[in-house]
Formats: C-alpha cells, sequence, structure tokens
C-alpha cells in the first residue's frame, strides 16, 4: 500500500519545467510502480520539499530536500534524517 500527501505544483508547460511542493509518501512500493523490477518489496517512506527547475537531473537549478527517509529492500534499511 502506498499513500502520497502533495501539496503544490510541477509546471512542465514552459521550456523549462519547474517544481514547487512539498510531498509525504508512506510505503511506496517501487516493484508495484515500475520503477525497480529487482525486489516486489522495496519500499520508501520520506517527506520531500522541492523548490527548482530544470529539465534534467543534471541542469536541476535550486533545492530539493529528502527528509525522514527510509528505504527498506530485501530485508535491508537505509534511514535518513
Amino acid at each position: 500500500m502506498s499513500d502520497l500527501e502533495f501539496l503544490g505544483k510541477v509546471n512542465f508547460t514552459d521550456s523549462i519545467a519547474s517544481f514547487d511542493f512539498t510531498a509525504n509518501i508512506t510505503e511506496a512500493n517501487f516493484y508495484a510502480l515500475n520503477i525497480s523490477k529487482s525486489d516486489p518489496e522495496f519500499k520508501a517512506s520520506c517527506y520531500l520539499v522541492a523548490n527548482a527547475y530544470g529539465n534534467s537531473i543534471n541542469s536541476l537549478n535550486g533545492e530539493v530536500k529528502l527528509l525522514n527517509s527510509l528505504f527498506t529492500k530485501k530485508e535491508k534499511q537505509l534511514q535518513g534524517i
């Protein structure tokens, strides 16, 4: 089961995409979302804050924060603050 609370906007209509949002993600299953097919139990929970613009990860300008994160894969956990 996944849960997402999203407040803000993502704009792809301009020539440069912009991101201004907060998102609270609870147990997103990467396997079920077709993000990763290596482990059906690959899950993530986090609070994401974005205020940036750019058309790729390499051209992103601004700030993206990943807070209170927890990644679980094959019985292993990686936790961030």
